[in-house]
């Protein structure tokens, strides 16, 4: 197996992105705004730079007002990529998946899109991100220490095999009735896809979004220079290590960031011996579903996915003792992504 291993920096939640700087010395490089949603607060720091056009004059900077509507546009697509994947959604098929009947549901594209990519993810963490867990995590809102028996009858309406997805069909069949699709494991991952989505559609050059626990950038920022995502540990040490990417997601699972932690094979709160998670991905979806799978996985567990090349990811695993075991490609400062400390002189 490809690894590295060192003491840790990343003993922190993700919370903020280093790429702020100034633009010609004239004005701050991004314009940035936050707005409360129901994850938490969301901030969007975009470009004034316009998106250069092949053969035509250089556009002007956007303006204030120009960015700020942008913004709400970018918000609106976060709200509704946030409804399309919710459990309660009266609008969407998840909705309509998790009335209590047994019934064959179809499927728009989108939706046999979304339903395909959970559950082949689901498959590739073989269940550890299980997307059938209704049961379970409506048993953990309502009791923090639920008993074995309790977490048995959730369990038994929990799993891939109660539904069955018909590609061809354009259908979903649901073979359980008490069964239901819960996606909290990486909803906020899909908002913030579509948040990003819109933005890469405008015309502004380059920006990124952060949530407590996730970040997308987008765009190509002068000279090609990578994103830094700051990891913290907390208010008063500040800034601890950096996740350096140039495209992409970083997601953070830890017991401060995320809710439920759930180990979906066995209906028990995550115990692996980890501290926190940290994966990239070129989804936010994905790198959130990642991070949760990994935070209940065995270290060996989740670098054996990585060295089976079947997905593209990077990560680093943190235990309670702060030492990081990360994937051999996070390692080198010379590719897509790059997990450095503040003293590692890298720039």
């Amino acid at each position: 197996m490809n690894r590295v291993r060192f003491l840790a920096f990343l003993a922190a939640v993700l919370t903020a992105v280093s790429a702020c700087g100034c633009s010609g010395g004239k004005k701050n490089e991004y314009y940035s705004k936050s707005v409360s949603t129901e994850f938490g607060s969301l901030t969007v720091n975009l470009s004034y730079k316009t998106k250069s056009e092949s053969g035509r004059k250089k556009a002007e900077d956007h303006s204030e007002s120009e960015l700020n509507e942008i913004f709400y546009q970018a918000v609106g697509a976060f709200e509704r990529s946030a409804e399309f994947v919710s459990s309660n959604s009266t609008s969407s098929l998840l909705g309509e998946i998790n009335s209590p009947v047994n019934a064959v549901f179809d499927c728009d594209d989108a939706s046999l899109e979304l339903l395909d990519g959970v559950c082949s993810l689901s498959e590739y963490t073989q269940g550890y991100f299980q997307p059938v867990c209704g049961a379970l995590s409506a048993l953990y809102s309502t009791n923090e220490h639920p008993t074995d028996d309790e977490v048995a009858a959730a369990v038994a309406h929990t799993g891939l095999e109660k539904i069955q997805v018909d590609s061809e069909a354009n259908t979903v069949k649901k073979t359980d009735r008490e069964a239901t699709v819960d996606l909290y494991m990486m909803r906020e991952g899909y908002a913030l896809d579509g948040l990003i989505e819109y933005l890469e559609s405008t015309s502004v050059s380059y920006g990124f979004a952060v949530l407590d626990g996730i970040a997308g950038v987008f765009g190509t920022r002068p000279r090609e220079r990578s994103f830094d995502i700051g990891v913290y540990s907390d208010e008063e040490k500040g800034v601890s290590g950096y996740v350096r990417i140039k495209s992409g997601f970083v997601a953070v699972a830890s017991e401060d960031v995320c809710p439920l932690l759930l180990n979906m094979t066995t209906g028990r709160p995550a115990d692996s011996g980890l501290s926190r998670t940290v994966v990239t991905a070129d989804s936010g979806w994905k790198a959130q579903a990642l991070a949760q799978s990994f935070y209940a996985m065995s270290v060996d567990a989740a670098m054996k996915l990585y060295d089976d090349g079947k997905m593209n990811f990077e990560a680093a695993f943190i235990d309670m003792q702060g030492k990081i075991t990360v994937t051999s490609k996070a390692m080198d400062a010379l590719g897509e992504t790059a997990f450095v400390t503040e003293t590692s002189g890298e720039k």
